[in-house]
């Protein structure tokens, strides 16, 4: 604007014949890209094209072309960088769906709900927060991971496309079984055959031959030090997950079922990821006899109560029965 003393309206317009060679060239490229069969030619024109525009911007005339020159420059630099999303074309082209990652991206957008604990409305309506916690659990999950976006409602429908695909599942369930067999092969008690979404491994056996008692909830403690030292997160389903506390009455109801379960998502985990955690298992298999218990400090009576409660290790005392 200066090197010419044009006004600043004027020399605006040249971006905005850029713009308009962007909205040209984007759909222009990606057909001929699929028509030619190559995302390769395409791509290296634009850039080949975009790298003479700029050079001739500097070179010629000692950097101050004609300024009727900057017209068909900026359409021609605008339109080849329609060869840009052409890009995520040749990603799609050479990444099996093992690789891709799709319906596993993150949100980035939603809303939440806040009540003050010592406000108004929950002391009016005490039962409120919990209720609406539950509803939540139930129709969308827990707060740290529920809700859609429509970003994410789109990506289900490019999943549900997957996952009837059968290599891929042949990725998935082979993943799964290789994982359950390692476990097998150190010597850890899982559950077997493995499925094809998670591997269980049977707390009771786990802790066979220790003190840990039933009401230490020894899943708990354990998936805990898996957390807190490893790094792997694990969902104990067992009893404290599945079990329930009278508050009237005090009395605990244990189920028969004992388990920690290691789901594994989709599209997320290499082989050598997985061995990581087969090899944290081993170690706290090892080292069972140290593994404290655990008493629960919040939300014994509550439903639903694994995901609300709060936990700590006992440090002395008697054990659970």
């Amino acid at each position: 604007m200066q090197n010419y003393g044009v006004a600043r309206d004027f020399a605006a317009s040249f971006a905005l014949v850029s713009a308009v060679g962007a909205i040209t060239g984007t759909p222009a490229l990606g057909f001929i890209s699929d028509k030619m069969g190559s995302r390769r030619v395409p791509i290296t024109f634009a850039t080949f094209v975009t790298l003479v525009c700029y050079l001739t911007i500097t070179l010629w005339n000692g950097g101050k072309p004609p300024i009727e020159a900057f017209w068909p420059l900026s359409f021609l630099i605008g339109f080849m960088l329609g060869a840009l999303p052409v890009c995520f074309g040749a990603v799609r082209d050479v990444s099996t769906p093992e690789l891709r990652g799709m319906s596993s991206g993150l949100v980035n957008m939603g809303g939440g709900l806040f009540l003050r604990d010592d406000g108004y409305f929950v002391r009016r309506y005490p039962h409120i927060p919990d209720a609406l916690f539950n509803y939540q659990i139930i129709k969308e999950g827990h707060p740290t991971y529920g809700g859609l976006a429509g970003r994410d409602i789109m990506a289900l429908v490019v999943g549900l496309r997957t996952v009837t695909q059968e290599k891929y599942l042949t990725h998935r369930i082979s993943q799964v079984q290789r994982f359950g067999q390692a476990m097998v092969e150190h010597g850890i008690p899982v559950l077997t055959p493995a499925g094809g979404h998670a591997v269980y491994l049977d707390v009771n056996r786990f802790f066979s031959g220790t003190s840990m008692g039933p009401g230490d909830f020894g899943g708990i403690g354990f998936t805990a030090l898996l957390l807190a030292g490893y790094g792997h997160r694990a969902c104990e389903l067992g009893h404290f997950a599945l079990g329930a506390y009278d508050e009237s009455t005090g009395e605990t109801t244990l189920p028969e079922v004992n388990f920690v379960r290691f789901a594994i998502p989709r599209l997320r985990y290499e082989r050598q990821d997985l061995d990581s955690v087969v090899e944290a298992v081993q170690a706290l298999y090892e080292n069972r006899d140290s593994i404290p218990p655990v008493d629960v400090t919040y939300g014994r009576e509550l439903t639903l109560r694994h995901f609300k409660a709060r936990f700590e290790f006992r440090r002395s005392g008697g054990r659970g029965r």
